[in-house]
């Protein structure tokens, strides 16, 4: 797999990896040395992400990052962003046999069935 693929494999170098970073090579223990990079801070805040971890992460123009901070220090993590919308998904996982797919229509039938108790009138079905 040492074509750039995820996993286990040799890099180019024939270095043995095991990351879901391609690129990362695996130090003494097996696990993948910390790799750094330095860059500037502009006036404004702002810092570049070199172009060899954001291919590394899969990084394009819309990308948006996370910084999170704790006592051991500073994580950069990407938001991958999900293909799936509340709309994309809405009726994938179906009903309990028995249950209403609509609640518009049991929040109207139970406030019918309220104003008729409470008002004596017949409720129309």
């Amino acid at each position: 797999m040492g074509d750039g693929a995820r996993g286990r494999g040799r890099d180019p170098e024939g270095r043995c990896y095991s990351s879901d970073v391609p690129g990362l090579v695996a130090g003494k223990k097996g696990k993948a040395p910390m790799r750094t990079w330095e860059v500037p801070v502009d006036p404004d805040g702002a810092v570049v992400i070199p172009p060899e971890l954001r291919d590394l992460l899969g990084m394009d123009a819309k990308s948006r990052i996370r910084f999170s901070l704790d006592g051991s220090g500073v994580r950069m993590s990407v938001i991958y962003d999900s293909p799936y919308t509340l709309e994309t998904v809405r009726g994938s996982v179906p009903g309990k046999p028995g249950m209403s797919v609509d609640f518009d229509d049991e929040i109207e039938e139970a406030m019918a069935d309220e104003l008729a108790e409470k008002y004596g009138f017949p409720v129309p079905r």
